[in-house]
């Protein structure tokens, strides 16, 4: 699916329940995000989980997710950013508080990327989709410190997450046919028995 601009992007899924049947059989029960992403633009890439805060959720309940995101990349070896998108500015700013707490008690914070955007902010020029200068590393996942990054520009934030394999673009090798095996023919086995039309001691 193309985005605005030069940029592509992909994401799953489109409904909740095929969210929870993708991230299960992909992450086991260990992270449920509401979707995963992959953003291409001006040979930058980058992979993330995304959270939909419909802002109803606890916040400290929202940030307690992070504990599934540093188990998982451990688990995996993979490092993948979580960017976390609030109903509001002001929410988003309270958000922001929950999660740097919940990022300075985790084992290994630099496992667990986290930025965070409001759908009320506007972004440069026309441009308000997620791929604008919206968003903005969490405190304490990021060496430096930085204003609203467009969400090619995040990768930048965090060196060390691996950028994305590219795709495969040669053709996977033909089958082979299998080798003919020639099989022996069997031994010849001996001729069976006459068997006689007359039982001992009675008639035909």
């Amino acid at each position: 699916m193309r985005g605005p601009g030069p940029g592509r992007r992909r994401c799953w899924p489109t409904s909740p329940r095929s969210s929870l049947t993708v991230a299960t059989r992909l992450f086991g029960d260990m992270v449920r995000p509401d979707a995963y992403g992959r953003w291409r633009e001006d040979g930058n890439e980058v992979e993330f989980f995304f959270e939909f805060d419909f802002g109803t959720e606890d916040l400290t309940k929202l940030a307690s997710k992070l504990y599934g995101y540093q188990k998982l990349a451990a688990a995996t070896g993979i490092t993948t950013p979580v960017l976390v998108w609030l109903t509001s500015n002001r929410r988003e700013t309270t958000a922001r508080r929950a999660l740097a707490d919940t990022v300075s008690q985790l084992d290994r914070p630099a496992l667990v990327p986290v930025a965070t955007s409001a759908a009320d902010l506007l972004g440069d020029s026309d441009e308000n989709g997620p791929a604008a200068a919206r968003w903005l590393p969490v405190a304490g996942t990021s060496p430096q410190r930085t204003g609203r990054l467009r969400l090619a520009e995040l990768a930048r934030c965090w060196p060390h997450v691996k950028a994305p394999p590219p795709k495969q673009s040669t053709p996977p090798a033909q089958a082979q046919p299998a080798a003919r095996t020639e099989l022996a023919a069997p031994n010849p086995l001996p001729p069976l028995p006459p068997t006689s039309r007359f039982r001992s001691g009675g008639r035909p």
